[in-house]
């Protein structure tokens, strides 16, 4: 891995970010490598920072130019030394004298740490650029914001001219306070793309990163919880982003040490001893890799099967809602068929009765119901007569029967009205009977036929009371067709008067 410089102007959290690995990469008893600290300055660095973060919860004074440390920190997986890291905690201000426009007397009285800076970058294998994202936020409204891409841009042009430089990345650091404007993308390199056009125009090789290296922040702007292990890992990732090559480094030594034995199959056990030796050394350097890698690795996996997982809980939440919306959808869809057909019908009945109405109008009749049969009532202009009104709607009908047949139009009016006067007056009243009307030029010929009709009742009535009841046979009504009880001589079902022959 070699050194590891992450740079930055005043501001963009390389004290922090520093912090937050050297707590998150602690020495531990876990079975995953760790940062231990190989100079003072680093132990008291990793020490300090992170019980400011996670106990007294501020954030660290800025770095000044008699607070430059250069920390040494050693990746080691239980006792085995894997890598070395050196880390000098530059003050931001140092950038903008190297890399900005700034006079000459400030640059001249600042030349041995200008020096020294440059002499650390050039050595650098690998270089983190850390930009904040507070800067870039509105930059047009800032000079200092404008300064500080530029200022950017001229330490990667740098970095991009040192032979030993073999990745740099450009880390967006307070990615916690912008999570909800990063969305989805906060690790796909879109706020990058967007805020810092100029920057993915020069280096389109570059590797952009999000980094948040606390877990929140307070009402206050303070550190919540300390660092946060997610937030850093791009990071760590970032720093340890040529261990891919060591597996298949390790892995192609491997090899080649296999075909060395198998070369020396059939020659001297001294030839093949060696060989053997050094395949067993290769072997062990592969573990020691892959020892290092899985630990860290499978932590991550398993973040990463949780996610999943929500995801696959969450699409059959979505595909049972989909599925109860197409039902809702098509229930309600067959409603408005079947009100859009009843609305139809009612409008057909509508159109047939106004058109019915009309015809009755043209051939001198108003519209009305008598009992459902849609017959005229009264044609415009003629006045109507009362005839007959009994208490029993069946006498009515009978009469209007014989009336009927000798050609006389009759209306039945009240044909409720017993009931309503069972309701408003508690028993049946004259003024409620069921009546028949007929008008007023056929009233004369309408009374003798009802004459005749209440004679033939009043005889049927007298010879019924005159001849017993027992003993009289059943008949059955030639209009209907129903079996009627002897004792009556009205047909319960039509109304219709017993005849001479069926007595």
């Amino acid at each position: 891995m070699g050194k590891v410089a992450i740079v930055g102007v005043e501001g963009s959290g390389k004290t922090v970010l520093m912090g937050a690995l050297c707590e998150c990469y602690k020495y531990s008893s876990d079975d995953r490598p760790y940062l231990m600290a190989e100079n003072q300055a680093a132990f008291m660095f990793m020490e300090r920072i992170p019980h400011l973060l996670k106990v007294e919860r501020v954030w660290p004074e800025a770095t000044s130019m008699s607070d430059m440390r250069l920390m040494r920190w050693s990746v080691r997986y239980k006792n085995e030394v894997l890598d070395e890291i050196e880390l000098l905690d530059y003050p931001g201000e140092l950038y903008r004298i190297a890399f900005g426009e700034r006079k000459a007397a400030e640059a001249r009285a600042n030349r041995a740490e200008v020096d020294e800076f440059l002499g650390h970058l050039t050595e650098a294998e690998a270089v983190i650029v850390l930009l904040n994202l507070a800067d870039i936020k509105c930059l047009g409204t800032s000079a200092r914001n404008i300064e500080t891409v530029w200022i950017t841009r001229g330490i990667l042009e740098f970095t991009k001219k040192l032979p030993n430089v073999r990745k740099t990345f450009l880390a967006f650091t307070q990615a916690d306070r912008y999570l909800n404007e990063l969305g989805d993308e906060q690790n796909s390199g879109a706020a990058f793309l967007s805020q810092v056009p100029m920057i993915k125009q020069l280096f389109p090789d570059i590797v952009p990163v999000v980094v948040a290296a606390v877990d929140g922040v307070d009402e206050n702007g303070n550190p919540m919880r300390g660092a946060s292990f997610d937030g850093v890992f791009p990071i760590m990732m970032a720093i340890r982003w040529e261990e891919d090559c060591m597996i298949r480094l390790a892995l192609s030594q491997c090899a080649q040490s296999f075909q060395n034995v198998k070369a020396c199959y059939g020659s001297s056990v001294l030839k093949m001893a060696e060989a053997v030796t050094v395949l067993e050394g290769h072997v062990e350097v592969l573990k020691s890799v892959v020892q290092v890698l899985l630990p860290v690795y499978l932590r991550h996996i398993e973040v990463a099967e949780y996610d999943l997982e929500a995801g696959r809980l969450r699409l059959i939440e979505m595909k049972k809602e989909a599925i109860a919306e197409k039902l809702n959808r098509e229930e309600a869809e067959r409603r408005a068929r079947e009100d859009a057909a009843r609305a139809k019908a009612e409008r057909e009945e509508a159109e047939r009765c106004v058109r019915e109405g009309g015809e009755r109008r043209e051939a001198g009749y108003s519209t009305g119901n008598d009992r459902g049969t849609g017959e005229p009532i009264a044609p415009v202009g003629r006045r109507m007569k009362k005839l007959f009104s009994s208490p029993f709607i069946g006498d009515c009908d009978q009469l209007r029967v014989q009336l009927a047949l000798a050609d006389i139009d009759s209306v039945l009016t009240n044909e409720y009205g017993n009931s309503i006067g069972l309701v408003l007056f508690g028993g049946v009243c004259t003024f409620t009977w069921p009546e028949v009307v007929v008008f007023e030029e056929d009233f004369a010929r309408a009374n003798e036929i009802t004459q005749t009709f209440l004679t033939a009742r009043k005889a049927q009535a007298s010879a019924a009371e005159a001849r017993p009841s027992d003993g009289l046979a059943d008949w059955r009504c030639a209009k209907c067709g129903e079996s009627v009880d002897g004792s009556f001589d009205v047909c319960w079902n039509c109304d219709a008067c017993r005849t001479v022959d069926e007595r």
